[in-house]
């Protein structure tokens, strides 16, 4: 049986013929609609979309790099529906529409002012100037890292905080606060009541739980529900008032910054060693937060406190607050002791960086740590950048002490000390008239082998602390004995020594960098309450069972000799 198609049917399928001849072939694109695709659609398409449907690679038969491709589909069929953006398969993608077609793959949804940009370009015709399919490396240009970060820049999470007009909803009764005016409009549209007012019970111990972390007593909940029924407003802005004022909101709030700076008191790892006075940091985010520090100052202060020209100086306590905010960087492990030194403060490096950038910009920069970002706005250089700074730092224990009350201490230390001086100089003097001339014979002295020998007097060594400062002395320097019945403790021979004015002040002294190709090291030192010398491999801060250090807590140490490291 022959079969006929009515003339309907042949004009349909010709004008299906026509339609498929000229789809490939459309009118020239005017200047506005060449812009529009130019600014809106082609970045998207090169940054999202050209990786896995380009000209190196056509995942699902799929080419969206030039027009052609683009109207013919892949094996699903046609992406698009020019001028019906809602029975479009691509729009339906990006809006992820499906669970099992989401685009783009693996990646965030794209922003709803970019999909609405794409709504609207099909709507257009889908005007499209890609007249030929690019080569590898013309689409390769069009993925380049700049053009990509200039789409990535307009997100919303990057543009500067706007001020828009709340929206007009149909109970404004309800409440008359702008951010409520958002929410109600939202429930409004999806038809649906706002919550009934919570009593005021319930007010109190929400209100509680939020700023102090701890419940109201019955007398409080009493006292609220009474002040409540008086004056509501009035109820909960004394409220509020009252517990923001109280210590545990320091206490409380502190704990949600230390859980993102990733508080802890060890190193972690098999050793597990203490971090020296973590305690200190933990305190000074209460008093920040119950002093009502601002924001950009707590951040000011977590990435560089102890460098800032102004700090914020606690007098009651003789604390420099700023220089305490920079502890949070020494909060990550360390391994007790690693083979690989180098891999090892690379981690941990690595670490520095994950923190503060999570904590304080909300992103996973370490996501580019081996290549630009997949999703952010992020590239491997914008990564090195800043390991290049965390990386060039090193952990030490530095003096938070007001330098006021440090400088006033230290004048009277040091005229305290002169007069010492005189006055043991005087005594000395007289004793030795009576002493007997004795002629010294010459000993052998013990030769030392080594790479490397440094003069301190000339060699550029690192020096911080007050008690470093004054460099390398000359033979016959003293320190003050801090108790016992002598005045003097020590005369040194020739050296750096950092208890010449007071044994509390600090001092850390590093050498040049050096390679130490015998694997032994002799150091010419003393020490006592926990002074130690090491070597650092690699710029590594930690010691261990590979790593050796000296610690100065014998009996002997505090005689100036030779001493090995290997």
């Amino acid at each position: 049986m022959a079969f006929r198609p009515r003339p309907s049917q042949l004009l349909t399928a010709f004008a299906a013929l026509l339609a498929s001849l000229a789809m490939p072939l459309f009118a020239a694109v005017s200047e506005s609609d060449r812009n529009f695709f130019e600014n809106k659609i082609r970045p998207v398409l090169a940054a999202e979309c050209y990786e896995c449907h380009g000209a190196t690679k056509q995942k699902a038969g799929l080419r969206l790099d030039h027009r052609a491709g683009l109207l013919e589909g892949g094996d699903s069929g046609a992406v698009i529906v020019v001028g019906d953006a809602a029975k479009s398969l691509l729009i339906q993608s990006i809006k992820h529409a499906h669970d099992d077609l989401k685009m783009p793959k693996n990646g965030a949804k794209l922003d709803n002012r970019i999909i609405a940009d794409f709504e609207k370009w099909i709507r257009m015709g889908a005007p499209d100037p890609r007249d030929h399919p690019p080569t590898a490396e013309e689409s390769a240009k069009d993925m380049d890292w700049k053009t990509v970060l200039k789409l990535r820049k307009q997100w919303w999470c990057f543009q500067p905080v706007s001020h828009p007009e709340p929206p007009t909803v149909k109970n404004a009764a309800w409440s008359s606060h702008p951010v409520d005016r958002f929410v109600l409009k939202k429930l409004e549209e999806a038809n649906l009541p706002p919550a009934k007012r919570a009593d005021a019970a319930t007010i109190i111990r929400r209100i509680n739980y939020v700023l102090i972390g701890l419940p109201p007593s019955p007398e409080e909940v009493a006292a609220f529900e009474e002040s409540a029924i008086r004056n509501p407003k009035s109820a909960i802005v004394s409220l509020v008032d009252r517990l923001l004022k109280s210590p545990r909101f320091g206490e409380t709030w502190a704990r949600h910054w230390m859980d993102w700076v990733r508080y802890a008191e060890s190193y972690g790892s098999e050793g597990d060693s203490p971090i020296p006075y973590a305690w200190r940091y933990r305190d000074y985010l209460i008093r920040a937060f119950n002093q009502d520090v601002p924001y950009p100052q707590m951040v000011r202060e977590a990435i560089a406190g102890d460098l800032l020209p102004q700090p914020r100086l606690n007098q009651e306590l003789a604390l420099n607050e700023s220089a305490l905010g920079t502890a949070q960087l020494r909060m990550v492990m360390h391994g007790f002791s690693p083979v690989d030194t180098l891999d090892e403060k690379v981690t941990f490096t690595d670490n520095q960086i994950d923190v503060v950038t999570k904590t304080f910009q909300g992103l996973t920069v370490t996501c580019a740590r081996c290549h630009n970002h997949k999703f952010d706005a992020i590239s491997q250089t914008d990564y090195y950048a800043l390991f290049g700074i965390f990386n060039s730092t090193h952990p030490a224990i530095i003096d938070v002490g007001t330098k006021d009350k440090d400088k006033a201490s230290r004048e009277s230390l040091v005229k305290l000390k002169e007069e010492i001086k005189t006055a043991v100089s005087k005594t000395w003097l007289k004793a030795a008239e009576a002493l007997p001339v004795i002629v010294a014979k010459p000993q052998e002295a013990k030769r030392i082998e080594s790479y490397r020998q440094w003069n301190l007097r000339k060699d550029a060594w690192f020096a911080d602390g007050d008690g470093v400062k004054q460099g390398a002395t000359k033979a016959g320097a003293f320190s003050i004995a801090s108790s016992g019945e002598s005045v003097i403790s020590h005369v040194h021979s020739a050296g750096v020594f950092t208890d010449l004015i007071s044994t509390k002040d600090r001092g850390v002294l590093m050498s040049p960098r050096f390679k130490c190709e015998g694997g032994t090291l002799w150091m010419r030192s003393m020490g006592t309450n926990g002074a130690r010398v090491r070597y650092i491999v690699e710029n590594y801060p930690r010691t261990g069972t590979i790593h050796k250090a000296k610690d100065f807590k014998d009996e002997g140490d505090d005689t100036h000799g030779w001493r090995k490291l290997d």
